[in-house]
């Protein structure tokens, strides 16, 4: 607090402008990794709030050359902010080349491919080509190309001693059914109308991606089990330094007759119990109901 004795003592006058300055872009990050922390999957939110970020810099330094904050403060400023832009553009670049996270942001309902057409333009066919290469390796599809090209090749492959007139009629056949294909690929095509915005458009009464996914999964029944899976991923590594900093609270470095399967098995005990696990799983009627009873006393 400015107005404290310790506060006052630590930061300059300087020092203080520049901290008031910088409060809503600090406030942004501090929201933002608060979010990626989240014991779920937050892969899909690391591209999003990555462009509120770069966007914010972008905006605080156009703020900075307009703000009559002197010169020894304003260069002071631009060094931090170019510093901080700097260093999530290499976390950036490295989410950008990762083809999961790419997937992730795709199968958020809310941002499609807009997020890629506003934000990230050059990446729109490499996001597009991640969830697609995904999708087969996950679920064996094969792409409308693949299909069309191996009936092309099929249908071609007629008799060599066929006449003029059965290749000119061969030919034009040829021709109505690729633009029959043509049209169910683009029908059935499951990933391009998930794109398309004005399919299940997202609502706000929709409240998160997997809930969306539920609700559709009847619309996108292919999409919807790979979102299952990439939507669960975490967008940091604060959950498994949790599940690390819950294993020393079973044990000390020496460890004595404490395997590391039995440890194992301790931690991912708690994690179930923390999220909801029926603690008195697997024990008989008679020991519930004890269990039950003594819950009820009241406490001494």
């Amino acid at each position: 607090v400015r107005n404290e004795k310790l506060g006052s003592y630590l930061l300059t006058e300087s020092e203080w402008t520049m901290l008031e300055f910088l409060i809503p872009i600090l406030k942004l990050a501090a929201e933002a990794t608060k979010e990626l922390e989240k014991a779920r999957g937050t892969l899909y939110m690391v591209l999003d709030h990555h462009a509120s970020l770069r966007d914010k810099i972008k905006a605080t330094f156009e703020e900075l050359e307009t703000a009559d904050l002197g010169e020894d403060t304003t260069a002071s400023l631009k060094s931090f902010l170019t510093a901080m832009d700097l260093k999530l553009k290499k976390y950036r670049n490295l989410a950008l080349q990762n083809r999961y996270t790419l997937a992730a942001a795709l199968l958020d309902p809310a941002n499609r491919m807009d997020l890629f057409e506003l934000a990230y333009p050059s990446y729109v066919e490499d996001a597009e080509k991640a969830l697609r290469g995904l999708m087969k390796e996950w679920l064996g599809a094969q792409s409308g190309d693949q299909r069309l090209g191996m009936t092309a090749t099929s249908q071609a492959g007629g008799s060599a001693s066929t006449t003029m007139l059965q290749q000119a009629k061969i030919l034009r056949l040829q021709q109505v059914a690729a633009a029959r294909r043509k049209k169910d690929d683009a029908e059935s095509d499951e990933v391009a109308r998930y794109l398309n915005t004005k399919n299940c458009p997202w609502r706000d009464s929709d409240e998160t991606p997997c809930k969306w996914w539920r609700d559709n999964e009847g619309v996108f029944p292919s999409l919807a089990k790979l979102a299952r899976v990439v939507l669960g991923i975490p967008g940091s590594s604060s959950s498994v330094e949790r599940v690390f900093s819950q294993a020393s609270l079973f044990s000390t470095s020496k460890r004595q007759s404490l395997s590391s399967k039995a440890l194992s098995e301790l931690v991912s005990a708690k994690h179930w119990l923390i999220h909801g696990a029926d603690e008195l799983s697997g024990l008989s009627e008679e020991v519930r109901q004890v269990a039950d009873s003594i819950k009820k006393l009241p406490e001494l």
